[in-house]
C-alpha cells in the first residue's frame, strides 16, 4: 500500500476516535491497534507534518508519537507541533490533558513543555481566550470550577513554564488577568 493510501486510512481513524479512548484507558488497543499498521509511525509522522491532514488527526498522531517513539520529535516534526497544540488546546473538551494551571502537567501539557519555546507564540495568542475549560473527575473538576480556569490560563500556565516563571495558580481571575498580561509582555520581548 502506498504511503498516500495508508496516510487516508490511519487519518479516517484518528477522526473516528476520541483523546479518552486513545490515552485514558488501561489497556490503550486502540494505540496498540494503530501500531500494528503497516509502517504506523511513518504513517503519523506525515500526517504531523501534513497541512492537509485535519488537525485532530495531527494531533491524536502527535500524541501517539510522543508516547510510543522516544525519539519523537524530530527536527522534521518540531516545526508542525506548536500550531498542532495551540489548536488543540483551543478545540479539545477537557481541561484534563493539559493539566490544572500551575500544577502537574496532563500528557498533552508535558508534550508541549518538551516542545518548548517554539510553543510560546503559538500560545499567545490564546492568552485572549477566557471560554471555561472544563475538566472531568472529581478532584481536577472541583479546583477547575473553583478557580474557573479558563483556555488563557492553561495557556499562559505552559507559557510560564516555558520560561521558568511561576504561575499564580490559586489566584482569583482579576489577579491571574495581570499575571497573563505581564507574562505577554514579557513572552513578545
Amino acid at each position: 500500500m502506498d504511503e498516500s493510501k495508508n496516510v487516508e486510512r490511519l487519518e479516517k481513524t484518528l477522526m473516528s476516535t476520541t483523546y479518552g479512548d486513545l490515552f485514558e484507558v488501561q489497556v490503550p488497543e486502540q494505540q496498540n491497534a494503530i501500531m500494528k499498521q503497516p509502517d504506523a509511525p511513518a504513517t503519523l509522522r506525515a500526517i504531523v507534518q501534513r497541512t492537509a491532514s485535519p488537525m485532530q488527526a495531527r494531533f491524536f498522531a502527535a500524541e501517539l508519537l510522543f508516547v510510543r517513539q522516544p525519539d519523537f520529535p524530530a527536527a522534521a516534526d518540531a516545526a508542525s507541533l506548536p500550531g498542532i497544540y495551540a489548536w488543540a488546546l483551543a478545540n479539545q473538551p477537557t481541561g484534563n490533558l493539559w493539566g490544572l494551571p500551575g500544577d502537574d502537567d496532563g500528557q498533552a501539557g508535558k508534550h508541549v513543555l518538551r516542545v518548548g519555546q517554539p510553543m510560546v507564540a503559538a500560545l499567545l495568542p490564546l492568552f485572549q481566550d477566557d471560554r471555561l475549560l472544563p475538566f472531568d473527575g472529581s478532584i481536577e473538576a472541583t479546583a477547575a470550577g473553583l478557580w474557573q480556569v479558563r483556555v488563557k490560563d492553561v495557556a499562559a500556565s505552559l507559557v510560564a513554564h516555558i520560561l521558568k516563571q511561576p504561575f499564580p495558580k490559586q489566584a482569583d481571575k482579576a489577579t491571574r488577568d495581570g499575571f497573563i498580561k505581564d507574562l505577554e509582555t514579557k513572552a513578545k520581548q
